[in-house]
């Protein structure tokens, strides 16, 4: 027996409307961000089959990432209990393949944009010990002068809302919006 997976395009297209509505009202008055595209590799295993990483475990590494970068410039205790922390937009895409679990974000840093990209990707490099995180194809830029390059980026970020859904692709518990709400 075979199901088929009906999606509702107007109703996902009505979450992309919605969110890109949102974004905008927060991100209006910025002035500067970065963006940064967290990949992952495949990895041989015991059968010589590529595995993809599992989104249990993307999720943690991304975790571990963003923690990583809020312990730098914010008091532990603070960061923990949810009252601190960089203030970005993270995204998770699967990609074209549907399985290619990758991670975008905006991070809007209050800092220079130069020193917050050095200690970001330092901090990506430094976690690499298992051996999933691409740093080639991983980045971490800062993002054009001015709202209309930051909106663009933004909605890039989004884009992957029309495709699987609100739920699956705004990472709500990973998104610090303190200054931006």
């Amino acid at each position: 027996m075979t199901y088929e997976l009906h999606i509702n395009w107007q109703q996902r297209n009505r979450e992309q409307q919605a969110i890109n509505d949102w974004l905008l009202d927060r991100i209006e008055n910025e002035t500067k961000a970065v963006f940064c595209t967290l990949k992952f590799r495949h990895k041989l295993n015991e059968h010589r089959q590529y595995d993809d990483i599992g989104n249990f475990e993307a999720i943690k590494i991304l975790r571990t990432f963003l923690r990583k970068i809020d312990f730098h410039y914010f008091a532990e205790r603070k960061v923990k209990n949810g009252y601190e922390g960089t203030n970005r937009l993270v995204f998770k895409h699967l990609g074209k393949s549907k399985i290619n679990t990758h991670f975008h974000i905006v991070f809007f840093p209050t800092i220079n944009v130069d020193d917050f990209i050095e200690v970001a990707k330092h901090k990506l490099e430094s976690m690499n010990e298992k051996g999933w995180i691409d740093l080639k194809r991983s980045e971490i830029n800062a993002v054009g002068i001015g709202n209309e390059e930051i909106k663009n980026t933004t909605f890039y970020c989004a884009k992957e809302v029309r495709n699987i859904g609100l739920e699956n692709s705004f990472m709500e518990t990973e998104t610090y919006i303190g200054r931006l709400n």
